[in-house]
């Protein structure tokens, strides 16, 4: 508008100029619909195929991470308090969620047929 001759002053350094993020437009979550689309293509008819469909629901249910995932043990399914322990190495402490939200994950897991996980029910 200065070079135009409309106003006397040039105020074009006084305008802020929106920044735009290379990563701004990277979406924060994948839609449900995906979820589902990738939840149906585990295989649970062999038993790594329920273990892997188990370790999804649980990322997906909890937000956990991967490694976090990887790191749970038997010990960690508190199944008479319907309690998952998840330990966090960096923090030096555990998060403890209900179990009863993750049923689905429960039959996966004996659906695995492993004894071990049968006498940790008990």
């Amino acid at each position: 508008m200065h070079r135009e001759g409309l106003l006397q002053r040039d105020i074009s350094k006084l305008v802020e100029v929106p920044q735009h993020y290379r990563l701004a437009d990277i979406p924060r979550s994948i839609g449900w619909d995906s979820v589902q689309k990738m939840l149906d293509q585990v295989d649970r008819r062999t038993g790594v195929g329920r273990r892997d469909y188990a370790m999804l629901l649980l990322m997906i249910t909890y937000g956990l991470r991967a490694r976090e995932v990887a790191m749970l043990t038997l010990e960690d399914l508190d199944w008479k308090r319907d309690r998952l322990h998840v330990r966090e190495r960096k923090a030096e402490h555990s998060t403890t969620y209900p179990l009863a939200v993750v049923a689905p994950v429960e039959r996966a897991l004996v659906a695995n047929e492993s004894t071990d996980m049968r006498r940790d029910r008990a």
